[in-house]
């Protein structure tokens, strides 16, 4: 059987043969799709953990940075804080984000590090050059030096 179009038999290979075609582009733009994200996501800065022997270097030279204690206010007064240091309690940290340069190197700092590493990843992640974190429990117990208080800047730019 035959007609303008031609055989039944060839519409009918050519309409599954399209069905097909179209399936496999669709899996084939997927996967790329998945493949570009997962490497933009590696690409993206990750936060890390510095160790006390280079924050205490990275104090002593005088490297522009800033050293954010986030914990709360009873913590500071009972264990101290690490000299140089700056106080923005993690409540307030979504607020002041803002006044806080996004082009300066942040370390961030709670009682053993790893809810400074949260915020440390939730400054990179709105595009800051934040990245590390360590606990002053750490500070403590390699001996350094703690003080009682430390700056607790008022509302805007910090710096």
């Amino acid at each position: 059987m035959s007609g303008r179009y031609g055989s039944i038999y060839f519409r009918k290979f050519w309409t599954v043969n399209i069905k097909k075609l179209t399936t496999a582009l669709f899996i084939t733009f997927i996967a790329i799709l998945t493949l570009s994200s997962e490497v933009i996501l590696s690409q993206q800065a990750q936060t890390e953990r510095i160790s006390i022997s280079e924050l205490k270097s990275k104090l002593e030279s005088g490297v522009e940075f800033l050293l954010i204690d986030v914990r709360r206010d009873q913590e500071l007064e009972a264990d101290g804080a690490i000299p140089g240091a700056i106080h923005i309690p993690v409540a307030e940290l979504d607020e002041r984000m803002k006044d806080i340069p996004k082009d300066i190197r942040i370390v961030f700092y709670w009682a053993g590090g790893g809810r400074a590493s949260r915020a440390s990843q939730k400054f990179i992640n709105a595009g800051y050059t934040a990245g590390q974190f360590c606990g002053i429990l750490d500070w403590k117990k390699a001996g350094h030096e703690v003080v009682k208080k430390v700056n607790r800047p008022e509302k805007g730019p910090i710096l």
